[in-house]
């Protein structure tokens, strides 16, 4: 014998053996495997958490990136938020007046004036001026002169690096509207602020909050830090245009991203300042009572950050998102993961139970479709239409890999009943002369249950299940209906006990001779298939005459 039908040969033979020992390990098989992925569940998610640094969000990023993606509705941008970008148009137009970046500090001074003249109704400056210009100190004066006139102006403040602490001299209790607790341990604080103090009352942090993979998720209303907390620079600029926020306002949310360049009206800052002189055609009506984000957002002057939508997102465009959130109380809060967590493992649990009781294959697939939908569904719904995120991703997709597999290992199982070519030997007919068969009538529920308490009982290489005679939708299928077979190869006349050899409507027992080759012995027990079927048949019809008779008598009377 060659080494290549030495293979086959030891690889038909593995597949039988693998076939019959799957049939024995069904039940272990399926719990292990509940068991491995409730663990594995468990496990991930307690990875992801603990890296997390929020206290107050627990979340999958991926699974929630790609709920975003693909949500059904996003809210639409505020109307009254408005954008105004130092951007390359405001370089370029303005460079030949006041040279290269960073212009004049009366610049900004003017600029201050000409909105609070116009009446809008707040303002997130987000430029930063920490340090005076020692070369023009006029256009610093009339800077801090206008901060003061300007009162509805949110000015920045920037933590930096815990590391920097002790070299600073700025204390905690400098920061006018800390709201920490315990002020005993006045230290100092690393921080950027402008340097007016004119300004001083009216400062917000305008620090963001980014993932371990630097994208920007979620917020806080109030930045929280070892050492202090403070409001952010939108929470400032809402409490300045008198906004009635939510009594959850300053509790850190998942920020429900609108889509990057059409969410907000947006406008060139050199644009703006022009009509300010009377030399622009820009109408400053449009500013009148409007929240105003000022930012610098050429390339150079301002970084890009990556949001669940887009790669590249400038500061204004967050700040806007976060004072919108806020405003209209559009922020999400995800579930909490024990939630999610126990949702995975009862879909584990739910399907190896299904497969362990023999449930209907094609109930399982059914159900299952059925659910997997329902729980992308709920995920989208809830993220597109409330506040709360009960992202469902990572449930859907370890359900599917359950699934998945439980399809592959039921491949063995199956061939091995049917005693398909791949999973079957004829030698485990030798030695049996007798055979018992089992028919069922519309009666699949004892048939599962039979079939199961046989495997246990028997050897499973001895016995076999035809399931699929009489399958699929034809001109004939209703009339003999669902049928299924069962057959023991026995030698001994008191291999069935119990409920399985009792027969009732619909059900038949037939003793058969097996005697003689494997082929001699199919046909003896397709003859009693077809044998059991005509008697199924005439059952039916008989039910059919007297059911007939039933429905006559009742309209006759």
């Amino acid at each position: 014998m060659s080494i290549w039908r030495r293979l086959i040969f030891m690889a038909s033979k593995f597949l039988v053996i693998f076939g019959v020992i799957s049939r024995r390990s069904k039940k272990g098989f399926y719990i292990g495997l509940a068991t491995l992925f409730s663990f594995a569940t468990v496990a991930y998610f307690g990875i992801i958490t603990g890296e997390q640094e929020s206290a107050q969000l627990q979340y999958d990023s991926d699974s929630m990136d790609l709920a975003f993606e693909y949500r059904l509705k996003e809210p639409g941008g505020d109307k009254d938020i408005i954008l105004i970008d130092v951007d390359e148009r405001s370089l370029a137009m303005m460079a030949e007046e006041y040279g290269r970046w960073p212009w004049p500090r009366y610049v900004f001074g003017e600029f201050l004036a000409g909105l609070a003249d116009y009446e809008v109704g707040a303002v997130a400056l987000n430029i930063m001026f920490s340090d005076p210009d020692i070369r023009d100190k006029d256009s610093d004066a009339l800077l801090a002169e206008m901060s003061g006139y300007a009162r509805q102006v949110a000015f920045p403040i920037t933590r930096l690096s815990s590391e920097n602490d002790e070299l600073s001299e700025v204390k905690v209790s400098f920061l006018s509207g800390d709201v920490s607790a315990d002020l005993a341990n006045d230290k100092t604080v690393a921080v950027l602020y402008p340097f007016f103090p004119e300004a001083h009352d009216r400062l917000g942090v305008n620090n963001l909050t980014l993932d371990d993979d630097g994208i920007v998720r979620r917020f806080q209303p109030m930045f929280e830090d070892q050492k202090f907390v403070y409001p952010s620079l939108a929470k400032r600029t809402l409490d300045l245009f008198g906004a009635r926020l939510s009594a959850n306002a300053e509790q850190e949310y998942l920020v429900n991203w609108r889509s990057y360049g059409s969410s907000y009206a947006r406008y060139s800052f050199s644009d703006v300042y022009a009509s300010m002189a009377g030399d622009g055609d820009f109408d400053l009506a449009t500013l009148k009572g409007k929240i105003v984000v000022v930012g610098a957002t050429a390339p150079g002057l301002g970084l890009l950050k990556a949001t669940p939508l887009s790669n590249a997102v400038d500061d204004n465009f967050m700040i806007a998102n976060f004072i919108d959130d806020m405003k209209n109380d559009t922020g999400l809060t995800p579930i909490p993961v024990w939630i999610v967590v126990l949702f995975s493992c009862l879909s584990f649990w739910c399907l190896a139970l299904a497969h362990i009781k023999g449930v209907d294959e094609d109930l399982i697939d059914g159900s299952f479709i059925v659910a997997e939908i329902a729980s992308v569904l709920v995920t989208l719904i809830s993220i597109s239409y409330t506040n709360i995120a009960i992202d469902l991703a990572f449930p859907v997709l370890m359900a599917l890999a359950f699934f998945s597999v439980s399809k592959l290992y039921s491949i063995p199982i199956t061939g091995s009943r049917r005693a398909t070519k791949l999973f079957f030997d004829e030698v485990e007919w030798s030695g049996a002369t007798q055979a018992v068969l089992l028919g069922y009538f519309d009666s699949d529920a004892v048939y599962e249950r039979e079939l199961n308490d046989l495997e246990a009982k028997m050897s499973a290489k001895k016995i076999f299940c035809v399931d699929n005679l009489f399958s699929g939708e034809n001109l004939t299928s209703d009339v003999l209906g669902a049928t299924r077979y069962v057959l023991i190869l026995d030698d001994h006349e008191d291999s069935l006990d119990g409920t399985e050899s009792a027969e009732f409507e619909g059900k038949l027992i037939q003793r058969i001779s097996v005697a003689g080759t494997h082929a001699e012995a199919r046909v003896s027990v397709v003859k009693a298939m077809l044998d059991m079927s005509m008697q199924f048949i005439i059952k039916r019809q008989v039910m059919t005459q007297q059911s007939d008779l039933q429905d006559t008598t009742v309209d006759d009377s």
